[in-house]
């Protein structure tokens, strides 16, 4: 795109008109111009001096030069300012708009039918996940467990969450590390990226809660890939429970992560990850497919742990392991 039409685009986004975009792109190139030499240069007559009267009133453009006859940009930051403020208010009010059409909606439903649960199926779970994730301003919260929907660009869209300032707290089931390559490429990326996470043997279900005023829910975990169907809850009783379910398994859950972000150094990378799996509870054999790693090499960086934490059991492993702060 040349970069005129770039600058048209910016000021259209901006909420300015067509006439007037076209009219600063002109005058940032070839200023002072008085009024006539623009039209003559741009054409369009009253179209153009309308729109340099709307530059002028929006800040963008001001008189120079001796006698007042003369047009150029001025610096832009007041003017921006005040095109951010308008275009706000026009949006603020369309979403009012919006949310008023959604009331009359809901008014003319039958009576009994304001349930605040709606059921989402089929590609439109894709699209709802990714609008949930979009919107969120404060908090992520969710429970995971396979199975998992595809949607493209799921990842990026945790991350980019994330990078917002967006707090996000997930509790993962056991079995959500007992897919390959799951624990290395999704849960531990988010982690280092500020995730905060937790472990538990099983989630009571699939749920992501938006700060904490949108739910999206599968009835139960199996029921996602039975029924693939989704429940986008707003009511706020039914909202109130699923947050206290969501607080008391929180702190039912095993934490995970810290030993992943930076300034930890006290052990190795494959020995974090294998003792934050032996922890959650999982298998030699999920283990070792997790961290790459064959069942005999697990079991001897497991012997060494053991006896660098003066420990005689796996059991004991684990307890100081927390103690000593490694998981």
């Amino acid at each position: 795109m040349h970069p005129s039409e770039t600058l048209a685009v910016a000021l259209a986004e901006m909420g300015l008109g067509e006439s007037a975009a076209r009219v600063y792109g002109h005058l940032v190139e070839l200023a002072p111009l008085t009024r006539d030499e623009l039209i003559a240069e741009v054409g369009g007559g009253a179209a153009t001096s309308a729109g340099v009267d709307e530059l002028v009133e929006a800040g963008l453009v001001g008189v120079v030069g001796v006698g007042g006859t003369q047009l150029a940009p001025v610096a832009p930051v007041l003017g921006l300012d005040l095109l951010t403020r308008r275009r706000a208010s026009v949006i603020d009010t369309a979403r009012m708009d919006v949310l008023a059409a959604y009331d009359s909606f809901r008014r003319r439903r039958p009576a009994g039918d304001e349930s605040g649960v709606e059921a989402v199926t089929g590609d439109a779970i894709g699209l709802r996940l990714q609008q949930a994730w979009r919107a969120a301003e404060s908090t992520i919260e969710q429970f995971d467990s396979p199975p998992y929907v595809d949607i493209t660009g799921s990842l990026e869209d945790a991350f980019d969450t994330l990078d917002r300032g967006v707090t996000q707290r997930v509790v993962y089931a056991q079995a959500s590390f007992a897919d390959e390559g799951y624990f290395r490429e999704s849960v531990e990326p988010a982690v280092r990226r500020g995730e905060e996470a937790r472990v538990i043997d099983e989630v009571p279900l699939k749920m992501i809660l938006v700060d904490r005023r949108m739910a999206m829910v599968s009835a139960t975990v199996d029921g996602a890939e039975r029924h693939h169907t989704t429940y986008v809850v707003t009511n706020g009783v039914v909202l109130r429970g699923l947050i206290a379910l969501f607080e008391a398994t929180w702190d039912a859950a095993l934490p995970l992560g810290a030993q992943f972000r930076s300034g930890s150094r006290r052990l190795e990378g494959v020995d974090r990850n294998l003792l934050t799996m032996l922890a959650s509870g999982l298998h030699d054999g999920e283990i070792a497919r997790q961290v790459g790693i064959s069942r005999r090499t697990l079991s001897r960086r497991l012997e060494i742990l053991m006896a660098r934490a003066g420990a005689t059991s796996r059991f004991q492993l684990a307890l100081q392991a927390h103690r000593r702060g490694w998981v």
